[in-house]
């Protein structure tokens, strides 16, 4: 079958062999990977139309309808799509950062960026700042004992003002942390983390969102964000504890790529780490 069947027009198939275009990424991948099976070039370029087309769900159901029953050959395929969604978000996420450079404000929200999510609604995000504390108190108050367990890896985390400042005073030249407030207002609803490791390129991911605001795909778009800055920080791997009963936060990082490393791993603590030549995602989002 051809997903370009339901379509009323057809798009010009030029691009596939222009390196000049904007959507080059997406020609190298498909000529990299002309080989092997017969139906591999007509189920990246399915695949293609249907994401510049920005259906991914479509291109998803495209994908499952061409793996065969073979273990192997499915895993091969899943490897395409992931490939060809990060193309289509990379180039998209280029667009939303022109954007929102121009969306930039002046005044006490310097620095603001839009973000919308999945469901329309619109947050701010910015890199906290030590003025952030009161803020951040508030919102650790408004999430549960049990994900503030889950984020922190242990029960009975006291919101001390030691524990606040080592939150916000964090060292800006191997760190970032990312805040998500309400538009327009100082009520932070999440925080995503990045800090470099010693030594070799790599670095160490967290994310919490408030519980009132679970569901609402906040964290995947945090998550997004901080592979981004871990790339641009020429970081080749992205790691992060979870424990083994997050299943939210579990399936949240399969969707973005993130293998579990048996070896880093214990039954109750994963390690889930991503390799940052290789990245991947996924238009599901969870929390």
């Amino acid at each position: 079958m051809s997903g370009m069947s339901e379509h009323a027009e057809t798009p010009d198939r030029g691009w596939i062999k222009d390196d000049t275009a904007p959507h080059a990424a997406l020609a190298r991948l498909f000529r990299a990977g002309m080989h092997g099976s017969a139906l591999m070039p007509q189920l990246q370029i399915d695949l293609a139309f249907d994401l510049w087309r920005h259906a991914r769900r479509r291109a998803q159901a495209i994908a499952r309808r061409y793996a065969s029953e073979n273990e192997a050959t499915q895993r091969r395929f899943a490897r395409v799509a992931r490939q060809l969604l990060l193309a289509k978000r990379a180039e998209s996420a280029t667009n939303d950062v022109s954007a929102s450079s121009r969306r930039r404000r002046t005044g006490p929200g310097s620095g603001l960026e839009t973000l919308t999510l999945p469901r329309g609604e619109a947050v701010d995000l910015r890199a906290m700042t030590p003025a952030d504390g009161k803020a951040l108190a508030l919102m650790l108050t408004r999430t549960t004992s049990e994900d503030r367990r889950l984020r922190f890896l242990s029960s009975g985390i006291a919101i001390t003002e030691t524990l606040i400042a080592q939150l916000t005073g964090y060292d800006r030249t191997r760190a970032l942390a990312l805040c998500a407030f309400l538009p327009g207002t100082q009520e932070l609803i999440a925080v995503a983390r990045l800090h470099r490791d010693q030594g070799p390129a790599t670095g160490e991911f967290a994310v919490l969102v408030r519980s009132d605001w679970h569901g609402h795909g906040l964290g995947h778009a945090l998550l997004e964000r901080i592979i981004v800055a871990a790339r641009q920080r020429g970081m080749t791997e992205l790691w992060g504890h979870v424990l083994a009963e997050n299943l939210t936060m579990l399936r949240m990082c399969q969707n973005l790529g993130f293998i579990r490393d048996a070896k880093r791993s214990t039954a109750g603590l994963h390690v889930m780490v991503l390799d940052l030549h290789e990245p991947a995602t996924q238009p599901e989002h969870a929390s």
